[in-house]
């Protein structure tokens, strides 16, 4: 993963996340004592593509490309699951996922920086909304007892499309991060989507609205009718008032 050749870097990336999705039970367990050196070198594979320059969007040294990051991120997600990590998973993950978290909010803090180049600002962040997903995408079995750091997360990343609703990558990658979330946290993330969706459906073109229309149907189909009602009737109200 630190090869000079971006390609190389790639395909090391592949390779190892694809390792960890096919090892047997007891490779699984002879690995426990080391998951948490192995996580915290992945760590620090993530980390250039977190601090990227705002004013250039490069990063220090040889860094991984943004899609081989995801794939890393993933790795870490596996690593930090209940089927590698039933007792120290969710302590592993959460750290985890604080991280990314906290480079989006030191991001989004710099206003006057974001404002200058609201393109690559946005860019950026959405990125790291990619990372979050790939993260929480294999601990989705065990999101009943990540509801905490999950919901936090979502939060932050629903404060950042706030700021920037009609970015059009940024609305992408929170539609997306939506639906994992709905996936994870069922009911519990469908208030704090409402006000969101609105916002969606106000600042949107023909793709986006496709796909807004795709996280509502998720909602309406997965939820618990009660939940369903209140979130339609403050979706759609502003329609038709």
């Amino acid at each position: 993963m630190g090869h000079s050749h971006p390609q190389v870097r790639g395909r090391a990336c592949y390779q190892f996340e694809s390792l960890l999705k096919r090892l047997s039970k007891g490779a699984r367990n002879s690995m426990k004592p080391y998951l948490e050196d192995v996580l915290r070198e992945l760590q620090k594979k993530v980390l250039p593509v977190l601090n990227r320059d705002l004013k250039t969007g490069k990063a220090s040294g040889t860094p991984l490309s943004v899609e081989s990051t995801l794939v890393v991120c993933e790795a870490m997600g596996i690593l930090c699951s209940s089927v590698f990590s039933p007792q120290n998973g969710p302590k592993m993950f959460t750290s985890s996922l604080q991280a990314l978290r906290e480079a989006i909010i030191r991001l989004a803090s710099q206003q006057e920086a974001c404002k200058a180049d609201l393109q690559l600002a946005g860019q950026r962040l959405s990125d790291m909304i990619k990372m979050l997903a790939s993260l929480t995408k294999p601990v989705t079995r065990d999101a009943k007892v990540l509801q905490e750091p999950l919901i936090a997360c979502l939060q932050t990343v629903l404060t950042v499309f706030s700021s920037l609703p009609e970015h059009k990558e940024v609305r992408l990658t929170t539609i997306f991060y939506m639906h994992r979330m709905v996936t994870c946290l069922k009911d519990r993330a469908v208030p704090l989507l409402k006000k969101p969706i609105v916002c969606l459906l106000e600042h949107t073109d023909a793709e986006s609205y496709t796909h807004t229309c795709s996280i509502i149907y998720q909602i309406v189909d997965t939820s618990d009718s009660r939940v369903v009602i209140e979130f339609v009737e403050e979706v759609f109200r502003p329609l038709y008032e």
